[in-house]
């Protein structure tokens, strides 16, 4: 596997890496970022066939993930972020970024409820920017929660949390659409805080003390096809 031990240190590249365009790969073993002061305000991409991961908070230009992910640490980037392969979050997780994009599917490591012998939690995600979701999220391990301080775009199909579900800027639908808040002991939201477009297909379903609520128009832009709402 290829760890920051194995990344060469800063003063070996003469200049500050600010702005670099860094690529780390392994061609049959994992990626480990462990040490985010070697890779910090690059245009990162990381590359592994098993696992890269992301085990100290990194703050970069932008981060594209080829195969899969583990985030055991926030992500914040001035530019986009882009994982290519599936997604796991241990623990809560803060994804800041212009857009931040999933490619495949996410899903917390720890399903709402259950018990990690390592101590991990489940998971409340909150992304600081735009949310382009081209698969399902939450889907084999719900999250605890999801907020989206930014724009949505969800093509995914599937969202699903045990609690709180908030977009907090615009939706566009890319695809037929479910949203699940499924732990009645939350009495989840799922509120949407701007315009909701897209000419497809909008479920929405919370548990009964739960709340769906708009704060926007719905179908002004672009007219839904079908909208199902149930608590």
């Amino acid at each position: 596997p290829i760890t920051s031990a194995d990344l060469p240190r800063i003063s070996q590249f003469g200049a500050a890496i600010g702005g670099l365009t860094y690529r780390i790969e392994s061609f049959d073993n994992a990626v480990t970022v462990d040490d985010a002061s070697l890779v910090n305000g690059t245009l990162l991409t990381l590359v592994s066939p098993l696992q890269s991961r992301v085990d100290a908070p990194l703050d970069v230009v932008s981060l594209d993930v080829f195969g899969p992910a583990l985030l055991r640490a926030d992500v914040t980037s001035s530019a986009d972020q882009t994982y290519h392969g599936t997604v796991i979050f241990e623990n809560d997780r803060t994804l800041s970024g212009a857009t931040v994009r999933f490619l495949d599917t996410a899903d917390a490591l720890v399903a709402f409820g259950a018990q990690n012998p390592e101590g991990a939690g489940p998971t409340n995600l909150v992304i600081n920017g735009n949310l382009d979701l081209q698969a399902t999220l939450g889907a084999i391990n719900g999250l605890q929660s999801l907020i989206v301080n930014g724009n949505s775009r969800l093509g995914g199909g599937l969202v699903r949390a045990a609690g709180d579900e908030r977009f907090n800027g615009n939706v566009v639908l890319g695809a037929n659409t479910e949203l699940v808040s499924f732990d009645g002991g939350l009495s989840g939201v799922i509120r949407f805080g701007g315009t909701v477009d897209g000419g497809f297909d909008l479920a929405a379903t919370t548990t009964p003390e739960g709340l769906i609520a708009f704060a926007g128009d719905v179908g002004v832009g672009s007219a839904l096809r079908d909208i199902t709402l149930s608590t």
